[in-house]
């Protein structure tokens, strides 16, 4: 079956059901993969996390281009930040599909 894995086996202290299962029996179960195909995407890190990042880090240098008089500074600054944000709403559009 794709995009499922099978354990076989459990180490020892493990339970099933709250009942504690002997080292060495065989038991299996499927976990089933969620998108992207792995097991482990829970730790995949979000692509826009990245980007909201490089976002806050723009306008907050715009911010301070803006308060020491550097206007077109803070205009080039802005920019950029809209560009990511442009970005980060193309991303976040695909992945609500």
């Amino acid at each position: 079956m794709a995009g499922s894995l099978i354990i076989a086996a459990m180490p020892a202290g493990c339970q099933q059901n709250g009942n504690p299962v002997a080292p060495g029996v065989r038991r299996e179960w499927r976990i089933t993969c969620f998108r992207g195909g792995t097991v482990f995407g829970l730790f995949k890190q979000s692509p826009t996390k990245k980007l909201k990042e490089e976002h806050k880090a723009l306008l907050e240098k715009a911010f301070h281009a803006q308060r020491n008089g550097d206007i077109r500074g803070y205009s080039t600054l802005t920019a950029e930040a809209e560009a990511v944000r442009a970005k980060i709403d193309q991303l976040e559009g695909e992945q609500s599909r």
